[in-house]
């Protein structure tokens, strides 16, 4: 069971090292400009009922949406790179890790709450980039 809640609609507020983070993932300059441009406008809805979670985020172009269990890895693509992906959560000290198993080319993705607020930390082979969210309501 789950030791960590991280329920409800997230809003971005403010990000430190995005552009450095994509520009690490592959991600070509013009591509980043327009993802930098509408990185304001972004809702992450978390739904966790255990160990098992549904996030949701939502971007003025489209709504992208990842199921999982604690402990079991599961398959993806992501959006920016074009890339295929096999991650594999787990829960520690009170975050949400989300690590890409051997021979995928993802970043490991840590949520947890600081202060009432949504922490989320990338980190791609050293380049580590924060987003961080603010309570919200749904769009």
């Amino acid at each position: 069971m789950a030791t960590v809640d991280l329920n409800g609609v997230w809003k971005l507020d403010r990000d430190e090292n995005f552009d450095e983070f994509l520009s690490k993932m592959g991600v070509n300059w013009m591509k980043r400009k327009i993802i930098n441009g509408f990185a304001k406008n972004i809702t992450v809805t978390i739904k966790q009922s255990g160990d098992d979670f549904v996030i949701s985020t939502k971007t003025p172009r489209d709504t992208n949406e990842t199921k999982f269990k604690i402990g079991e890895p599961f398959k993806g693509a992501n959006k920016m790179t074009g890339n295929s992906f096999e991650m594999k959560p787990r829960i520690e000290d009170g975050k949400l890790i989300v690590e890409p198993v051997s021979g995928t080319d993802n970043p490991t993705v840590t949520r947890e709450i600081i202060n009432d607020e949504l922490v989320q930390t990338m980190n791609k082979e050293g380049v580590v980039c924060k987003r961080i969210f603010k309570r919200g309501e749904a769009q």
